[in-house]
């Protein structure tokens, strides 16, 4: 009997605590808080302009520049000009010692007189039937040769006045009085150096990848550490048909281990606007060539881009809150956005694929 009785009781807690628990979940169920929602961050397609740049770094130099070198060999006797004095083409710039060229040029006259002497005797006794013609024809011979070395000793000693070769600024210390000047095409002594400076240009290196947008004429801007964010102008002129290394050259030694460089560079020279003559020569310059352009066309962030092997996508919102997937075509990319040439209008809104982006592998100007 008392079995039976524990038994009911047992029975009776176990409804009881049922019913409690049914009655929490019941009124947890109802008023528990609908999970936060995670936003998603939009962008509506607007109309903006939009500019594709190719950065490089280069050096400072000018046009035209020349190393002044002598074509003979003797001691600096004087120098007429010192750095950053402003030259014109002709204007003398040194003097050579010329007492060995001085003393040349007399034994050459010298032997100018006797020789000529000699012919004019030995032609007399030709005409006359008393000498032979191979004599007279030696005379002559010797005649001519002294009259040559007379005229190159005349040139030698004009060598020893050095004048500028161009009108420009001396760019450098020359070399100093006493010093021995050897010359040579190439090897010889750099006396100084002339630079006109009225014209500069920037010597820039481009990565292979990005060489193939760049065109003669295209406009560019730059700045310099001296001037902190001020920017110049500047216009592609030239771009080399070679790398910086000459890698195609299979005679090439520059490289002695064989092995290729990691990086290919090609030389782009710009044109220089400097109408305040601000810009020294070596200075380093960061430069943005402009290669495209398009003026109010519609425009994503790059972080809204999805681009894999199948193509670029977007995340398009829908207006009934769902998401689609649309592929688009992309134009002109910048640092932060990229031409959307189809697939999307103005006003769409787009789900950004990513907090942060960069500009995909491989990208159409064009």
């Amino acid at each position: 009997m008392n079995n039976l009785h524990r038994k009911k009781i047992s029975i009776i807690i176990l409804c009881i605590l049922v019913a409690v628990l049914g009655t929490v979940a019941v009124y947890l169920r109802q008023h528990r808080q609908p999970a936060a929602a995670v936003p998603t961050e939009t962008f509506t397609v607007t109309a903006m302009n939009i500019t594709s740049q190719v950065t490089a770094t280069g050096t400072v130099s000018p046009v035209e520049a020349v190393e002044v070198v002598p074509k003979i060999t003797a001691r600096v006797k004087q120098v007429c000009v010192k750095e950053n004095d402003t030259v014109k083409a002709g204007q003398v710039i040194a003097i050579l010692d010329d007492a060995d060229y001085r003393a040349k040029l007399v034994q050459a006259q010298i032997k100018v007189g006797n020789t000529r002497a000699v012919y004019e005797r030995a032609a007399t006794l030709y005409r006359a039937g008393a000498g032979s013609q191979a004599a007279m024809e030696d005379a002559r011979a010797d005649y001519e040769a002294a009259v040559s070395a007379l005229s190159e000793a005349r040139a030698e000693m004009n060598e020893t006045v050095i004048r500028a070769s161009m009108n420009g600024v001396v760019v450098g210390a020359p070399k100093s009085v006493g010093t021995m000047a050897s010359q040579g095409n190439g090897g010889g002594t750099v006396l100084m150096r002339l630079a006109d400076t009225g014209q500069k240009q920037i010597v820039a290196k481009v990565d292979e990848t990005d060489i193939g947008k760049i065109k003669a004429g295209q406009t560019a801007s730059f700045t310099v550490d001296a001037y902190g964010g001020k920017k110049f102008t500047a216009r592609v002129v030239k771009i080399s048909q070679t790398d910086t290394n000459n890698s195609w050259d299979p005679d090439n030694t520059g490289d002695r281990t064989g092995n290729a460089p990691s990086v290919i560079y090609y030389e782009v020279t710009l044109a220089v606007q400097d109408p305040e003559n601000l810009l020294r020569l070596g200075m380093t310059a960061r430069v943005a060539i402009t290669t495209a352009t398009a003026d109010h066309v519609p425009v994503l962030p790059l972080a809204a881009l999805k681009t894999d092997a199948r193509g670029t996508t977007v995340t398009k919102m829908q207006a009934d809150g769902t998401q689609k997937q649309v592929p688009v075509t992309t134009g002109i990319y910048s640092d932060k956005y990229v031409e959307i040439r189809n697939g999307l209008h103005l006003g769409d809104r787009v789900a950004m694929a990513y907090a942060t982006a960069s500009k995909p592998e491989e990208d159409s100007l064009f």
